[in-house]
């Protein structure tokens, strides 16, 4: 009876004992298979690393539009550099001349009474005589509004409002405040809107601009 109890006690371990073995090895077995799976498994990308790390290509779009937005930038600093010059111009002209900057049109400074009845095209419409500076003095009056003033027949000044008559430098009556700057520069005074030139401390050139625009010219010789 114990010898039958034993075997059965026997039998019994050993039966555990392989439920054991095989429990272990199926844990085992799970373990492996999860560790493989993780190996194998692709990692995953952070979109935002991503998007930092390595620069993504732009479109051809952008490409386009940058070149567009250069190229008006560069012609916008093209406009710049104009308008800076054009300011600028007047500081690099020649200083005004007695001799070749004294005439308007085909009218000189010195020109005799006879030349000017030759070249004038206008019609005479007054004239004036008097005694100035112990000198006959003759003012002639014009119907385009030119004004001469002639000393011992000849001129002595010449004042103009037409278009008809251009500087030696081509100033016009008409053109604008710009154009006389960039032709002669600076003036040496401005009083009540006329621009007065000098040369050799002497005043000369007489420009009258009204809202911005060149409305009398007059250049005058010194006693």
């Amino acid at each position: 009876m114990r010898k039958n109890y034993s075997h059965k006690s026997l039998k019994s371990f050993k039966i555990l004992t392989i439920i054991m073995v095989l429990a272990v090895a199926m844990l085992i077995s799970s373990c492996t298979a999860s560790f493989k799976q993780g190996q194998n498994q692709v990692p995953l990308i952070d979109p935002i690393k991503a998007t930092t790390d390595k620069p993504i290509d732009k479109p051809e779009e952008d490409e386009s539009d940058n070149l567009n937005e250069a190229i008006e930038s560069n012609e916008a600093d093209n406009e710049e550099v104009k308008d800076s010059q054009s300011v600028n111009a007047g500081d690099k002209v020649k200083e005004f001349d007695a001799i070749k900057d004294m005439q308007l049109g085909s009218l000189k400074a010195d020109m005799p009474k006879a030349e000017v009845e030759k070249v004038m095209k206008s019609e005479l419409v007054d004239t004036v005589i008097k005694e100035e500076y112990g000198m006959e003095t003759e003012i002639q009056t014009y119907k385009d509004g030119t004004v001469i003033n002639l000393l011992d027949d000849k001129i002595y000044s010449i004042k103009i409002t037409s278009s008809d008559y251009a500087t030696p430098r081509g100033l016009k009556i008409g053109d604008r405040e710009e154009t006389l700057r960039k032709l002669y520069g600076e003036p040496s005074a401005i009083e009540d809107g006329k621009w007065i030139y000098s040369s050799r401390g002497y005043d000369m050139f007489f420009v009258t601009v009204k809202d911005g625009i060149v409305v009398e010219i007059m250049i005058s010789q010194v006693l």
